[in-house]
């Protein structure tokens, strides 16, 4: 077992590394990779070489992003500039976040305050072909990354879905074919100008694939779904008691009252909720 897979597997057990990372043993995303921005300033902060990394070292730490520098700010040792691969990473001006196309993970978004771990090696003194050179007052001591462990194991598991242990939803209600919206932080639903909902779904028939960024979903009858963004289907469920003004027109049901979390939905997310037990893909 590489030291990847041991971190993954210390922080997810065993099975859930099975069913959160499918192909964990090193299959490759099917995702295009990063691509530069066309702002003049492709790469921001970012210290970035056309070459593929290696290695399994692995330092921890927070990543710390400002104007100038992204690095890793060591518990127990000197900071180190992190310096990237041309081809597996993208820098998100907009948001001040970076993007990566880690060998396992899939798409993995990093911000300022993350805390992760970080395989690679020491950038030797070999001069690399830059894309990006590190700014003077960047860390003096490089690390060229090569994969990435978010220490946040839930984001790696669940992304963005919000979950409960599998409710038990009496009467079921049903909301008719609607947009399915997957952005970096919920899953949410949406029938015409009606306020959206953000979706709860049950834990034991729900995966998130990190790699493909799709929920896998399944149902009661047997059904296999894969689900994207901007699919429309059409929900079987319950809203969740308290969460908004009558979110089912003319249902008079109280709701499923507080799901049990998995884990709860962002913040930012929609306030009204609706727990899953069905899902159909709209035709």
């Amino acid at each position: 077992m590489d030291v990847r897979s041991g971190i993954l597997l210390r922080v997810l057990g065993t099975a859930a590394l099975a069913v959160a990372l499918p192909g964990a043993a090193g299959a490759a995303s099917d995702e295009a990779s990063p691509t530069p921005g066309e702002d003049g300033a492709p790469f921001g902060p970012l210290a970035v070489i056309d070459a593929a990394a290696g290695g399994d070292l692995v330092p921890s730490g927070t990543l710390k992003i400002d104007e100038t520098c992204v690095a890793l700010q060591q518990d127990d040792a000197a900071d180190l500039t992190l310096v990237w691969s041309g081809d597996s990473t993208k820098w998100d001006g907009k948001d001040g976040r970076l993007r990566f196309k880690d060998p396992v993970l899939g798409g993995v978004v990093l911000a300022d305050g993350d805390r992760i771990s970080v395989g690679g090696a020491p950038l030797t003194a070999t001069t690399p072909t830059w894309l990006q050179e590190p700014q003077p007052a960047c860390p003096s001591d490089q690390w060229l990354v090569s994969w990435i462990v978010p220490d946040d194991v839930a984001a790696i598991r669940w992304g963005p879905l919000a979950v409960a242990e599998d409710p038990v939803v009496a009467p079921e209600v049903a909301i008719g074919a609607g947009r399915l919206s997957i952005s970096e932080t919920c899953v949410s639903h949406q029938v015409g100008n009606a306020e959206p909902r953000t979706l709860v779904w049950p834990d034991g028939m729900t995966r998130w694939r990190p790699d493909k960024q799709l929920v896998v979903f399944e149902s009661p009858d047997g059904r296999t779904l894969r689900l994207h963004d901007g699919d429309r289907v059409s929900l079987g469920g319950a809203p969740v008691a308290g969460t908004g003004p009558d979110p089912i027109p003319g249902d008079t049901q109280a709701g499923t009252g507080t799901p049990t979390w998995v884990r709860e939905p962002a913040a930012s997310c929609p306030g009204q909720q609706f727990v899953i037990t069905d899902i159909e893909k709209a035709r």
